[in-house]
Parts: structure tokens; sequence; C-alpha cells
């Protein structure tokens, strides 16, 4: 939980007021490997921190999961369209191994938006890392040649990316498992 208040109070810093309160609406939820937090086109209702484990984003195509984002522990699963907006989620999110994450939910962050003001320029900071974040994997895929796309994937998750399988990987870089296997090979000679 202090890794979360640490990531949002890096640029300016929170009263202490507003850090308690997020203290103690942090609900502390453990999720089972394969449980889903959200579905696609259910309307999300909290933010979630991943403080441990390793959760997944994917949409179903063509009878197979399609893998959009990864998230492993720190990040932050936030959609401010979704989520602010109350519109339906585009996607599943679930967990890919046992997990332990906080939940804010949407009905605690309209309440410290009105009772903190400096709390709407932590979401808005919040949105601009998903902003950042999101354009960050656009470039991963603008990648011509899996090679590029796959050096780029490594270098966004780093060490982390040994914890996501190889047909995952494949799946989210658009390519297939054969040529990821092809790539990963070059690079080992």
């Amino acid at each position: 939980m202090r890794k979360l208040i640490e990531k949002l109070d890096t640029q300016k810093n929170m009263c202490c007021d507003l850090k308690l309160e997020l203290l103690y609406q942090f609900e502390r939820r453990e999720i089972s490997k394969g449980e889903v937090l959200i579905k696609e086109g259910q309307t999300p209702d909290s933010l979630y921190f991943v403080e441990d484990g390793f959760m997944a984003s994917a949409i179903w195509e063509d009878g197979n999961r399609k893998y959009t984002r990864f998230w492993l522990p720190g990040a932050i699963v936030f959609d401010h369209k979704h989520l602010m907006k109350q519109t339906r989620a585009t996607e599943h999110l679930y967990a890919h191994r046992d997990s332990l994450v906080f939940v804010l939910s949407i009905d605690a962050i309209r309440d410290n938006l009105i009772k903190f003001p400096e709390f709407h320029y932590k979401m808005r900071d919040l949105a601009d890392i998903q902003s950042a974040e999101i354009e960050e994997h656009k470039n991963i895929l603008r990648g011509r040649f899996p090679e590029k796309k796959y050096e780029m994937f490594l270098a966004y998750y780093g060490d982390s990316a040994r914890e996501i399988p190889i047909e995952q990987i494949a799946s989210f870089l658009c390519i297939s498992e054969s040529v990821l296997y092809q790539v990963r090979k070059s690079r080992i000679h």
C-alpha cells in the first residue's frame, strides 16, 4: 500500500488527511489465478493497484484470447474514460496468477474529489500516467519487424517479461509463436 501512496505522491505532495483517507478506503483483495475483475462490456467500478502478482487484460477474438496488456507489481490499473465516465470496458481484466491488489471504488474516488480538491490533480496525474503507458504500448506494436517489437517489449517490461509466457507475448505482439521463437533464438546467438 505504501508503494501506491508514494506513486501518487511523486509530483505534488498530498496532504496527510488525504493520505490517511486513501489508506482507509483502499480495500485489500486477494485474487485467485483466473479470477476476472472486469469483464468486457461491464462498467468498471474501481481502480486497482497491483501489489503482488500478475494481472492481464485480454479480449476474445475468433475464439482465442488476445492479450492487450500485462499488469505487474506496482501497476495502477486505471482507465479514466471507462471508470470516471462510467462507460463499458472493452476488455477483460483477470489474474494471470494469484495476485494481491488494493481496490479503490468509484464512490470513494468521487467522495475524495469533493472532500479534497487536490485529489482532482492526483486523478489527472493517473490519467496522464495511463495515457503515457497506452502510448508506449502503441509504440511497441508499431514496430515493423518482429525483432524490433520484441526488443521494445523487453525494454518496457524489463525483467518482468520473464514471467509472461511466450504464447502470450506473441499474442500481444501480433506475431506467431514460431516467429517469436526464431526472434528469441537469434538474440541468443
